[in-house]
């Protein structure tokens, strides 16, 4: 299917709406819910019905983008900034601790493309309530 083309539902009732992201999904509790690909819509009513919550992917193929690589990838950008002069050795450090700690917190082998804005609510929820602006003690290392 053409990307922007959205399938109809696939009969009257039908209680999930196809996302923009290929998934079918479903509003619950304020929170948005994907439970399956545009091409599965039984599969995703079924684990509608059944009350599942979608487990996140992991990746296994190494062509996906995870959370490790997405981590990795703007530190490599950032890294040549540093080399620049663009941006310090101390906002370095912090990007890489950042980092580290979301990587810690979603997985490395989460597929990015599976991390909603919802997610991060949650991964900045996980903080100590000591760490502010301008925290200290955050891990330093590679991932």
């Amino acid at each position: 299917m053409p990307r922007g083309l959205r399938p109809e539902k696939p009969h009257e009732g039908f209680p999930l709406f196809a996302h923009r992201n290929g998934q079918w999904a479903k509003k619950v509790a304020g929170v948005m819910r994907y439970f399956g690909m545009w091409s599965d819509h039984d599969g995703a009513l079924h684990q509608l019905q059944q009350g599942l919550t979608p487990k996140s992917r992991v990746a296994e193929r190494t062509d996906v983008a995870t959370m490790q690589h997405l981590c990795n990838h703007f530190l490599q950008s950032q890294d040549e900034k540093v080399q620049r002069g663009d941006v310090s050795i101390r906002s370095f450090a912090d990007y890489m601790a950042v980092g580290h700690i979301m990587v810690e917190y979603f997985g490395e082998k989460k597929v990015a493309a599976d991390v909603i804005p919802g997610d991060f609510s949650g991964f900045r929820r996980s903080f100590p309530s000591a760490w502010g602006l301008g925290a200290t003690g955050l891990p330093r290392g590679g991932f």
